[in-house]
């Protein structure tokens, strides 16, 4: 394992467990994202990278914002992957699903 992950931001993960990262979009304009939360997001992931933390899943509030938050993170990280959307992450204006299969 990378020891970075233990000696700056996170202990070592025993065998069968999983780390879950909460984030949350940064500064909006009607739902369009500033451009100092669009440089937030990718040092966010250009640090988790550093990190040596391992991304294997993402998964957002169908929000723009959210969604393109996401995209920036996995831009820093200099890697792109599939982000789920689900609407019990979304505030009410997005609430548009009625029934949405577990996380």
């Amino acid at each position: 394992m990378d020891k970075k992950i233990a000696e700056g931001c996170f202990r070592e993960l025993e065998p069968g467990e999983s780390r879950l990262l909460i984030m949350r979009h940064g500064a909006h304009d009607n739902n369009i994202l500033r451009e100092t939360a669009i440089k937030q997001a990718v040092a966010t992931g250009a640090a988790l990278a550093s990190s040596g933390v391992k991304i294997d899943k993402c998964i957002s509030s169908p929000s723009p914002r959210a969604i393109r938050t996401m995209l920036e993170v996995q831009g820093g990280y200099d890697k792109m992957m599939y982000v789920a959307t689900d609407s019990r992450l979304s505030d009410l204006a997005y609430d548009h699903a009625a029934d949405t299969a577990p996380l």
